[in-house]
Order: structure tokens, then C-alpha cells, then sequence
């Protein structure tokens, strides 16, 4: 007899196609095992918990060996639990979610661990399999591994909006119009060890590459393989908000952590705090006002990507297991609100006026002058863009390698929950420059004097500079297929603001960590050959400031305006009349362009390493892939059964010069 097994289960989200939801409380985690003979389709098990999918008669049967459930409901809360997840049931249960809604969920392998554990992300979006022209959002927790409330936080919404699908309208609609990528462990080797920092003894949230300064005891800027991984997402994904989830207060915070200095976007970062604040009873706060900290993860998602992200601090330090539930619900409606405002705003495309193909282009936003301004990019697949604004009248500038620039002035947001659409054309021009900050250290953020930003040093040359700092270090892409090449003459210029005279240390290699070719020592604005070092071509430039102005003074360092290319591969050109292959069932031999035919049998196309990591999403059609390191992938089809069928070898030689 079972009558010790009755226990009240709380309430879970929505109705599968096949089956209800159900979750059931149960007093041994081996009990999964008896559900599971009674016909429940088991999506996840802890030691009192279990959750999963059954039918009407597996519900009888259920019911009659003395186990009490209740199906899904929209105005209930769903998944709700009293235990923390471990990483092998993270794993597993991301794993079940994305075997169990394959139209809306798609799992990502995002990168490897130091102890070599998945990087998991859970994209949902109902075409989760192909990139639409729609905003990316994106939640993380547990980048602290002994602060576990953060992946419950991640793995809650996951089951929420899974759960809720087709049942409640309104997360119907967020899953319809957004993509939102979840990580609820960014850290998997610390939330095991059960300790803050990862298995190399790193904080990872001192780990980030903008305005990295040794804290934490990491030994340089992204140096970790789970902070790469991160990096490396947000970069593919160009995401319009993102929100970090950590534990050491009840406060919503955001940048910037390195400085006391605003950003050029405080008003927006102050509504946005402000309404998790209210839906929470969270305080709010500046960053650095709370206390300073450099390489942290949101002063690196808005300074290299423009994407603003806020953290939330969840819970004070140590909450229990059995909080759970009661912080899951006081966060869901702020959680909710925070995806709605990323249809806000300004969204757009930026296309080649040649050819409509898009183009991922560098985009300024803000007031009519331009110093003013902050910045974001367009996806490299759709050319879309997604940016959260509050109301008023902006100017936005549109920039990419090898074309020319564009501004749209006057851009009107209204005060409204629709945003305001701007469709740009790019015309194809030969000039080309740094497209992207990917490190940077400034040494005189104490000083509390330096008002430059990096984000000043890309595109073409305009009077506006970035002060380094005394000692500062910056390293710049000059973008996948647009590399600087040698070629006759001096073949890229390093221009310092007129009327300054520092002197720089600059190197040049084809990663952006290195291995660097050191060039000549220079002073003030510079070209550098690189045949003077038998340099063939040079995608990232590394610049360090030598100069000996002391950081107490107001643009202490190098003023850098710009890295401009004048000898370079010509990636626009590619574009319209480049070396394009088509796959074929054998083997595929491609350096720039791989042309994919559509299939009548697979949902959607990608490309995968030897390592069997997921590098690419593919579309019928045209698909760029000289940023990615020549040797071997293959492309796989996703089919209809959510079966990956492996088949077509695909080879990347080096890019070349055009």
C-alpha cells in the first residue's frame, strides 16, 4: 500500500501534445524508476521530485498505485522545486526539454570546461533551429559556482517557457517573437566542487577581457576556456539584452563595475534595473557605487558588444535549497518583463546595396554628436538588429569593412511598446579599418579621469580618440575577410589624435591571443610594413602604450583614433563575385562562401568541428565562412524525428588574398 506516498504536488505549466505535465513528490529519488514503469515519460527526477509527461491512462495507473499529481495549469507556477540541480541533471534535463519541444528548443554546445564538461545553452524560439530576424536575449547563472540559486533561476524559465508553449499567450508570444538563449552553468567545474571560481583556481568573473586588471587571480584577460566560450556566444549572437544571475545581496546592479564614471546609456540602464527593482522589491544600484571590480562579465558584454546586461543578485549567500521556489517566483515576473522590453526601440537590417546580402556592420547610437554616442552591432547571418531605447530622437551611423558610411539622423522612438524600424543599404567603398575591441586594459581607472571610450578607435579615422592610458593595452579586429595584407608599400596606419606625440608598442598576428609579431617601436600616428617582419597578413593588432604621462592626468596614454588597412583582402568584393562552392555529397573544398541547397528532409542545417561542437547555423543559400579557422567540419541536417544525420565533409582552406 502506498498512502505514505500521497504527498500535495504544486501546480507546473502548460500541456504537452501527447500528454500532461505532471510533477510528483515522491520520498526516495529511485521512485522515478516505478513512475517511469507506470508509463510517466521522466523529463526530470531529484530526491523528493519528480517531474515528467504522462497520458490519461498512465495518469490512471499513476493515481492507483497511491501517487497523487496534478496537471499543468497556466495561472500556476510551473517546475517548481526545494533542491539544487547538479550538473548531470542540468545536463540531462536540457537535454530531455530539447527532445521533448525539438521545434522550439534547440541545445547548444557552447565550449568545454578546464575538466572538460559540457557548456550548455538551451535556445528556445519557435524556429529555435533556424536565425530569424528577431531580437536575442540572454540569461546565465552559477558563473560562481558555489552561488547555485542562479541556475535554478535559468532552469526555471526554461521549463516555463517550454511548459507554457501553446497554452498561455503571453509566453506564447515571447517564445514567437525573441530568441532566448539560457546557460543556467556557466562554471559546471566549481558548481561540483561546490566552490566559487572554476577548476583552475579563477574567478571567473574577473576573467573578462574589457578592462581586465589580474583580479580574481586570473593570469590574463579571457583566459579561461568557460569565459571564452561566453565571449565567443555573445559574439555569434549579437544579443540586444542579456541578465546575469549571481548570489551575495538582494540587488539588480549594472555597469559599470570598473569606473565610477556613467555610461553613455544610464538612463536606459536605470529603467531597466528599476523595473526588476519594482517587480522584485530588489534594491538597485551602479556597480562601481556598490563596490569596484574589473573583468566582470557585464562590463565586457556592453564595452566590446554594446549589449547592455545587468546582474541580478538573487539571494544572499547560502539560501537554502528550500528558497527555491520563493525566489523563482519572485523573480518570474521581472524575468518576463525584462525579454519584453528587447521588442523596443530601434530594429532594423543593414544590407549591401549590390547584392541584399547582409552585412554585419558596427553601428553607433545616441545623440547628434557622435562622442556622445554608444554602440552595437548587426548579426552577421541576417544583418538584423534589436536595440532597446528610451524614448526620444536618435542618430545612428552605420559602418562596416570595406563599405562606406551611412548616418540616419532623426530616428524618433516613441513611447510605446513598438519599435521603430530602420532599414539600411550599405554601398560598397575600399577603404577598411578595426571592426571590433576584443581586449583592452586601461590602467587609470582609479583616477577616475578618463572619459574616452575604446569603442572610439573603430572605423575610419574621425578625430575621435580613445586615451589607453599610461601602460594601457588594447588588441583590435580588423574583421574575417578584410585582413591587412602585405602589399606594396606600407600596408595598415595606427593614427594618433592630431596634435599628440606618444609613443606605442604594436604587433600583429592571426589570433587574438597571439602569436604576436612585434613591429618596429613607433611614436604618434605611424604605418607599419609588414614585409619588414615577413608578415604575409594580419587579422588582429595589438597596441600597448609606452609613453610616460602619468594616469593622473586627463588623457594620460596614447590617443587612438583609428587602425586603418591599406593594403587588405577585400571581403565586399567576395561577396558579389568571390570563390563560392556548392556542397555536394562527397567531399566539399570552400575558402569562402559555402553554398547550401535547401532540403526537403531536414528542419535546418549546421556545421560541426572534429570536436563535434556546433560552430555555425547554415541556410539555404549563400553562407559566409571565412571567419572561421581553416580544416575539416561537416554539415549535418536536423530531421523531422530531432535526429542529427551526419553526412557531408566539408574542408576550409585559409581565406587568401583577394
Amino acid at each position: 500500500m502506498r498512502l505514505g506516498l500521497v504527498l500535495p504536488c504544486l501546480v507546473c505549466l502548460s500541456i504537452s501534445a501527447d500528454g500532461g505535465l505532471v510533477r510528483v513528490r515522491v520520498p526516495l529519488h529511485d521512485e522515478y524508476r516505478r513512475l517511469r514503469e507506470l508509463g510517466l515519460d521522466v523529463t526530470g527526477a531529484a530526491d523528493s521530485v519528480v517531474r515528467g509527461y504522462a497520458d490519461d491512462a498512465a495518469r490512471a495507473r499513476i493515481r492507483a498505485a497511491g501517487y497523487e499529481y496534478e496537471l499543468l495549469d497556466d495561472s500556476c507556477p510551473p517546475c517548481l522545486h526545494e533542491f539544487y540541480h547538479t550538473y548531470q541533471q542540468v545536463r540531462d534535463s536540457l537535454r530531455a526539454l530539447a527532445l521533448r519541444r525539438p521545434g522550439i528548443c534547440r541545445l547548444e554546445t557552447l565550449g568545454y570546461s578546464v575538466q572538460n564538461r559540457l557548456l550548455l545553452g538551451l535556445r528556445v524560439s519557435d524556429n529555435a533551429g533556424a536565425r530569424e530576424n528577431e531580437p536575442r536575449v540572454r540569461f546565465d547563472g552559477n558563473i560562481h559556482g558555489n552561488e547555485k540559486l542562479g541556475c535554478e533561476l535559468v532552469m526555471f524559465l526554461a521549463y516555463m517557457l517550454c511548459d507554457s508553449f501553446g497554452v498561455s499567450s503571453r509566453l506564447t508570444a515571447l517564445v514567437n517573437d525573441l530568441e532566448i538563449m539560457l546557460v543556467p552553468m556557466v562554471n559546471p567545474d566549481g558548481a561540483v566542487a561546490n566552490q566559487r571560481q572554476n577548476a583552475n583556481g579563477v574567478d571567473l568573473n574577473r576573467d573578462y577581457g574589457y578592462m581586465w586588471n589580474a583580479w580574481g587571480q586570473s593570469p590574463a584577460w579571457f583566459s579561461q576556456p568557460e569565459t571564452r566560450a561566453q565571449r565567443d556566444d555573445c559574439e555569434r549572437n549579437e544579443y540586444c539584452l542579456s541578465l546575469s544571475f549571481h548570489c551575495g545581496a538582494e540587488l539588480v546592479v549594472y555597469p559599470w563595475g570598473c569606473t565610477p564614471l556613467p555610461t553613455r546609456e544610464q538612463p536606459l540602464f536605470q529603467r531597466i534595473v528599476a523595473a526588476y527593482g519594482t517587480s522584485t522589491g530588489y534594491d538597485t544600484s551602479n556597480m562601481h557605487r556598490w563596490y569596484q571590480v574589473n573583468g566582470v562579465s557585464f562590463d565586457a558584454r556592453y564595452g566590446l558588444n554594446g549589449t547592455p546586461e545587468i546582474t541580478t543578485e538573487i539571494a544572499w549567500r547560502g539560501a537554502p535549497p528550500d528558497s527555491v521556489e520563493y525566489y523563482c517566483l519572485r523573480n518570474k515576473e521581472a524575468m518576463l518583463g525584462f525579454m519584453t522590453r528587447a521588442r523596443t526601440g530601434i530594429h532594423g537590417t543593414v544590407t549591401d546595396t549590390a547584392t541584399g546580402l547582409p552585412v554585419p556592420a558596427f553601428v553607433r547610437v545616441g545623440p547628434p554628436s557622435a562622442a556622445q554616442r554608444w554602440f552595437f552591432y548587426s548579426s552577421q547571418e541576417s544583418g538584423d538588429f534589436h536595440r532597446p531605447a528610451l524614448p526620444g530622437t536618435y542618430s545612428l551611423s552605420f559602418w562596416a569593412p570595406g563599405y562606406a558610411e551611412t548616418t540616419v539622423a532623426g530616428v524618433a522612438v516613441p513611447d510605446t511598446v513598438n519599435p521603430v524600424r530602420v532599414d539600411v543599404a550599405l554601398r560598397r567603398d575600399r577603404g577598411t579599418a578595426a571592426m571590433r575591441v576584443v581586449c583592452v586594459q586601461q590602467n587609470d581607472t582609479a583616477a577616475r579621469q578618463n572619459t574616452t571610450a575604446p569603442h572610439l578607435v573603430l572605423g575610419p579615422a574621425d578625430s575621435l580618440a580613445y586615451s589607453m592610458s599610461c601602460g594601457g593595452r588594447i588588441v583590435l579586429d580588423m574583421g574575417a575577410g578584410t585582413e591587412i595584407v602585405d602589399g606594396p608599400g606600407p600596408d595598415f596606419i595606427v593614427v594618433e589624435r592630431p596634435s599628440a606625440n606618444d609613443t606605442i608598442v604594436v604587433a600583429v598576428g592571426d589570433s587574438w591571443n597571439g602569436p604576436w609579431t612585434t613591429m618596429p617601436l613607433a611614436v604618434g600616428t605611424c604605418s607599419f610594413d609588414l614585409a619588414s617582419r615577413s608578415v604575409p597578413h594580419a587579422r588582429y593588432v595589438y597596441i600597448r602604450d609606452a609613453s610616460r604621462r602619468p594616469n593622473s592626468q586627463p588623457g594620460a596614454g596614447y590617443d587612438l583614433d583609428a587602425v586603418v588597412a591599406i593594403n587588405h583582402n577585400s571581403g565586399t568584393e567576395e561577396r558579389v563575385s568571390g570563390e563560392a562552392t556548392r556542397v555536394t555529397a562527397e567531399q566539399t573544398t570552400v575558402r569562402h562562401v559555402l553554398l547550401l541547397s535547401a532540403s526537403p528532409f531536414a528542419l535546418h542545417s549546421s556545421l560541426f568541428d572534429l570536436s563535434g561542437r556546433e560552430v555555425m547555423h547554415l541556410r539555404p543559400g549563400p553562407n559566409d565562412v571565412r571567419h572561421l579557422p581553416a580544416g575539416v567540419y561537416f554539415v549535418s541536417g536536423r530531421m523531422a524525428n530531432g535526429e542529427w544525420r551526419m553526412a557531408n565533409k566539408v574542408i576550409i582552406l585559409p581565406a587568401g588574398r583577394a
